[in-house]
């Protein structure tokens, strides 16, 4: 008896450790929307913009699309691109507004016993562009691009990486079951119980 009590204290704290130990790496999500739009616009440039060394950018004044402005700009002159907002010089316009900007987690799992409650992360970003001439207004082409991301975080952590500043056309938080709110930390606690229990009972 002593002795199969002894091994379920070492593997109740075995199992602590282990859960311990488990640590994701955590992005916030306006990391990732940062990503994203850099990754669309890149391919903008590669696919239609890779001759056009200025261009006339509008934005559409949503409050979606206005969120990116910036790094709009930032990624396209980072690639040697000259921007006007003002000026009709250039001789082609390029047009962004944002379709869909959206987080989405998923049902709560854990992969080991009284594992870290974990959850799946889905960020898309999706921006409607179109090309353009400032003289006749002849449109030269119209494409849209998407891009998402899917990764597994902390249930804990977020509330951290969520950003209420970010516009989204879409958000779904996780759904907590019965079992995770009531019946789980109940059997913790009793696992706990019993793990004192017999530690000190072996002790005696």
């Amino acid at each position: 008896m002593k002795s199969a009590g002894r091994n379920i204290v070492f593997f109740l704290v075995y199992v602590s450790l282990c859960v311990s130990s488990e640590n994701i790496p955590t992005v916030s999500n306006r990391e990732i929307f940062n990503v994203l739009s850099d990754s669309i616009i890149s391919k903008i440039i590669v696919q239609k913009l890779q001759h056009c060394p200025s261009i006339l950018l509008k934005v559409s004044t949503d409050t979606f699309t206005s969120f990116y402005r910036q790094q709009f700009i930032n990624r396209l002159t980072s690639k040697n691109i000259t921007v006007f907002e003002n000026n009709t010089t250039p001789e082609t316009i390029l047009e962004l507004s944002v379709q869909e900007s959206s987080v989405f987690f998923g049902e709560l799992f854990t992969e080991s016993f009284l594992g870290k409650k974990k959850v799946k992360r889905t960020i898309r970003l999706t921006i409607n562009a179109t090309f353009s001439t400032p003289a006749d207004g002849k449109i030269l082409w119209s494409d849209q691009y998407s891009e998402s991301v899917i990764d597994t975080v902390n249930f804990s952590n977020i509330e951290q990486i969520n950003n209420s500043t970010i516009p989204l056309t879409s958000f779904r938080r996780p759904e907590i079951s019965f079992f995770d709110s009531v019946l789980e930390p109940a059997i913790v606690i009793f696992s706990t119980g019993v793990a004192v229990y017999l530690f000190f009972t072996i002790r005696s």
